[in-house]
């Protein structure tokens, strides 16, 4: 999905631009990127393309996507906690309080991603047991939960790893044929 492609270009390009962030011991995460002049407006590219481009997808999910409904709400929600996110990541550093709320935004964003994740993979598209991407979401998601926790220093790391995950997991569910949710191998149409 051109959704997943430019989150993670954008974003990619605020790493090149600044490399500082990615193994920072003060736990810096991709937020950084949103309150520094050299950065900030594709930080906020890579935010608003990406929860745009994903609420346009959420509402054109081809009718072989099983559950389309819920899927689409899944996706849907996660375009709105992107723009949560990128609202919120302007003041944080203003305030404790704004910190905070910043903080619970993130968090939600990505409680409700692996969510998505495992619920595509569960419900919507079982081959994803096999594709990696749930493997790799549930890996950027400890990550980043011990980061947050100041167990360990990668929260860039984990979010990256978390993010390409989600891409995978949703790329693989939005641009697949008709797939059974029994774990069978998919009919020809």
């Amino acid at each position: 999905m051109l959704s997943q492609a430019c989150f993670a270009g954008f974003s990619g390009l605020c790493i090149l631009i600044d490399p500082r962030y990615l193994l920072e011991s003060n736990e810096g995460g991709l937020s950084n990127y949103g309150t520094r002049p050299g950065t900030v407006a594709f930080y906020t590219v890579a935010f608003v393309s990406c929860a745009a481009l994903l609420w346009r997808a959420a509402h054109r999910l081809p009718s072989s996507v099983p559950s389309r409904r819920a899927t689409a709400a899944g996706l849907g929600t996660v375009a709105l906690l992107l723009l949560g996110v990128l609202a919120s990541t302007y003041p944080y550093k203003l305030a404790p309080a704004l910190d905070q709320l910043h903080l619970a935004v993130s968090v939600l964003l990505f409680v409700v991603e692996m969510a998505l994740v495992t619920w595509l993979m569960l419900v919507v598209d079982r081959s994803l047991r096999r594709s990696g991407a749930f493997a790799l979401a549930l890996a950027g998601f400890a990550v980043s939960a011990a980061s947050t926790l100041g167990v360990v220093h990668l929260l860039l790391v984990g979010e990256a790893t978390m993010d390409a995950g989600f891409a995978a997991a949703t790329v693989i569910v939005c641009s697949s044929p008709e797939q059974p949710t029994d774990g069978s191998e998919p009919r020809a149409a």
